[in-house]
């Protein structure tokens, strides 16, 4: 786990999005461990917990055009720390 106790395989990146629609649904890595995380490791999904997880963009929308992917998780917003 890196210093955000975060799995070390991913990247962190900045995006920003500018209009009043974020254009996703999100869900905790917990209630992605059948499906999304099926293929994770028990100590990835423990880590991920109930920080908010990218499980459905709308293609054009202002998540989809800043690069929000399904599966990314939400770590800070305006600078704060998302923790659930």
């Amino acid at each position: 786990l890196d210093a955000n106790n975060l799995p070390t395989r991913g990247e962190y990146y900045t995006a920003r999005v500018t209009k009043p629609l974020l254009g996703a649904i999100f869900s905790s890595g917990q209630e992605l461990r059948n499906t999304l995380y099926s293929s994770a490791s028990d100590q990835i999904v423990d880590a991920i917990g109930d920080r908010p997880v990218v499980s459905f963009t709308i293609d054009g929308s202002a998540a989809d055009t800043a690069g929000i992917q399904l599966g990314h998780v939400l770590i800070k917003v305006n600078g704060e720390e998302v923790m659930s």
